[in-house]
């Protein structure tokens, strides 16, 4: 606001100043201060402020709140790393037709899988063997589908160089194919 000195016709009057103001605040904090109608900037600005401060301590009240409620893993950092592979995963979203919700919590992971746990005892979590992960299973050659996956085939890059005789020399061809130079 200290420009609008220079340009006071772009922002004449506090209401203005206030829609302005109201325009460019977070969504979240729009929302709260727009059932208020204030028209004085310097009132809408101290809301705003206030809304923002409100917003934080609320988002890390229920940032903590879930720190304590989450159940302890028995890997340690399983949490953060199925984060990374799939945020579908044990977020009660259903997909592939089942719905992982239905099963009962496990009271030794933490996590709902059907039958008996086989977290820390280092078996392959499809078919309950040792010596394998899920992904390296030899049951999953039978048709799973989860761990077909063929490694992409290395394509190199594409890279023309254009020099302005080129450009030149092609310039019909590339009005021919509909592209404005």
């Amino acid at each position: 606001m200290a420009l609008g000195r220079f340009a006071p016709h772009l922002i004449s009057t506090q209401r203005m100043q206030a829609q302005k103001f109201q325009a460019g605040l977070q969504p979240r904090v729009r929302s709260q201060v727009a059932c208020l109608r204030i028209e004085n900037y310097q009132e809408l600005v101290n809301v705003a402020a206030i809304a923002e401060a409100e917003q934080r301590g609320l988002a890390i009240q229920i940032n903590s709140e879930r720190k304590r409620t989450m159940p302890f893993a028995a890997s340690g950092s399983a949490e953060k790393k199925r984060s990374f592979s799939s945020p579908a995963k044990g977020k009660g979203i259903v997909t592939g037709g089942h719905m992982p919700s239905a099963y009962p919590l496990c009271p030794k992971c933490g996590k709902r899988h059907p039958g008996e746990c086989r977290s820390g005892y280092g078996v392959c979590y499809r078919c309950g063997k040792p010596g394998h992960l899920i992904r390296d299973c030899p049951n999953t050659a039978q048709g799973s589908g989860a761990g077909d996956h063929k490694p992409r085939p290395h394509i190199p890059a594409r890279v023309y160089a254009v020099t302005p005789g080129d450009i030149d020399a092609d310039a019909s061809e590339v009005e021919e194919a509909g592209v404005i130079t």
